[in-house]
């Protein structure tokens, strides 16, 4: 309540940060996942300094409850790995459960256009309301994946546009740059243009629109839209 967490968030800090003594095996993998500190630090400067607020804040809260020293840059340290890696299980007490899987699942890196998808395995059981398994992660392929390449889930959504992936990737520390994000038109799936008024598509002329708030044209008559007005038009759309 003091650090204004979600319960679920804050019984997992507080049980993750116990393994540096209980296992510090899995507490050292754990510190050793990807953070994108820097990321943080460059793009999101205000959210960087709330984060470093809420580690210090943590490291006081729990002086008299874990078993040895722990200091804010190994709770700043272990949300980013959280928010960066973890996944997210639904279970009947809690709406979401937290959990990392430092061997396997957080090794496979992100795309738009990934090559495999992953369920809760309980999704997968028969009577799910009489099953209940361990936390654990059922990774299937969905298209040929060759020898030496990458292992790709998508962390986002992939029913949204590009920028609307980029602002949930963002949370995580990073933006993506992958063929499908790299293409404004999305290879010209129309998931999202704007109508103009002579009946053509404005659609974004350039990658990371989102940043250089480029002019969206309309590919007939080639009058643009700005930015601004584009996202404007999207919030409205998603709020309806």
């Amino acid at each position: 309540r003091a650090l204004g967490w979600p319960e679920p968030l804050a019984i997992w800090m507080a049980k993750t940060a116990a393994l540096k003594w209980s296992d510090p095996m899995a507490w050292s993998l754990i510190m050793s996942l990807e953070q994108h500190e820097h990321f943080y630090e460059r793009e999101r400067p205000e959210h960087w300094h709330a984060m470093k607020l809420q580690a210090f804040q943590f490291t006081e809260t729990m002086k008299s409850v874990l078993p040895g020293s722990f200091i804010p840059e190994e709770a700043l340290a272990l949300q980013l790995a959280t928010r960066c890696n973890s996944f997210t299980h639904k279970r009947p007490v809690f709406e979401h459960v937290f959990a990392l899987y430092p061997h396997t699942a957080a090794m496979m890196e992100h795309s738009c256009e990934p090559n495999c998808t992953w369920v809760d395995a309980n999704e997968l059981a028969l009577m799910p309301e009489q099953v209940m398994l361990p936390l654990t992660l059922a990774v299937r392929a969905i298209r040929p994946i060759r020898s030496g390449q990458a292992v790709s889930i998508a962390y986002v959504a992939l029913d949204i546009p590009t920028h609307r992936r980029q602002a949930a990737l963002s949370q995580m520390g990073f933006r993506c740059r992958c063929w499908r994000c790299l293409d404004p038109t999305e290879y010209a799936s129309g998931i999202f243009e704007v109508n103009c008024s002579c009946g053509g598509k404005q659609m974004p002329p350039e990658p990371d629109y989102d940043v250089t708030e480029a002019e969206w044209i309309c590919n007939a008559c080639g009058a643009s839209r700005t930015w601004k007005a584009v996202r404007e038009e999207d919030d409205n759309l998603h709020a309806a």
